[in-house]
């Protein structure tokens, strides 16, 4: 008759948000989640209680499912013990430490099950499913956008008249290639009034997020 043991260790993912990563610290508990603390306060898995499994067992297979974010190649590379060896308790709780530990340096979320299914000769096949949260999606880039516009300098051209030909307004989005636009607006009515003029765009950050978009203008003549 084959007995068949399974452990399962919980592991969640720790967010990392852009410039102030902090990895929250959690008890772990069969069952539970395992939020990863920072480096080098992980040193293994939890451990789980086998009754009734010997003392040492001749490993046979070694397999893992369920990885996809993490290689097969890149998990077995830190494995422990191997098909062929005789091991105990300790080298399987040890090869899960291993297992855990490649998944909290890859800042993969995951819960790990260690499957052992023993023979009565002690041939055992050591199965490991590991079940990924999905990966965190990035958070949204930052949006500028307009605060307010201004005019400085202009005397032949009333800041009516400018406003009217600008598209820029409060609260939307703004990039450099519309600062620029709205400058040659700017320009191309100074052109129809045949004035000279040279216009200097700046832009001020009253705010996260918000600019203040100041037009400078130099008339000639």
């Amino acid at each position: 008759m084959l007995l068949t043991f399974v452990r399962s260790v919980p592991l969640a993912r720790a967010a990392l948000p852009l410039a102030r990563a902090a990895l929250p610290l959690a008890r772990a508990a069969l069952g539970g989640l395992l939020l990863l603390p920072p480096a080098g306060l992980l040193a293994s898995a939890p451990r789980l209680a086998l009754a009734a499994q010997p003392a040492s067992m001749k490993l046979v297979r070694v397999t893992v499912s369920g990885n996809h974010q993490v290689p097969t190649a890149a998990i077995r590379r830190a494995m422990t013990i191997h098909p062929g060896e005789t091991v105990t308790r300790a080298d399987l709780q040890a090869n899960l430490n291993a297992i855990v530990d490649v998944y909290r340096k890859a800042n993969v979320g995951a819960s790990f099950k260690q499957r052992l299914t023993i023979s009565p000769n002690g041939r055992t096949d050591v199965a490991y499913l590991i079940a990924e949260q999905a990966p965190q999606a990035a958070p949204a880039p930052a949006v500028l956008r307009v605060d307010h516009v201004t005019f400085e300098g202009n005397k032949a051209v009333s800041s009516d008249a400018i406003r009217s030909v600008i598209t820029l307004r409060p609260g939307q989005p703004v990039s450099n290639a519309d600062v620029a636009a709205n400058m040659q607006a700017i320009m191309q009515l100074y052109r129809k009034k045949n004035v000279g003029v040279t216009i200097t765009p700046n832009a001020s950050y009253p705010a996260p997020n918000q600019a203040v978009i100041d037009y400078r203008i130099a008339e000639k003549g």
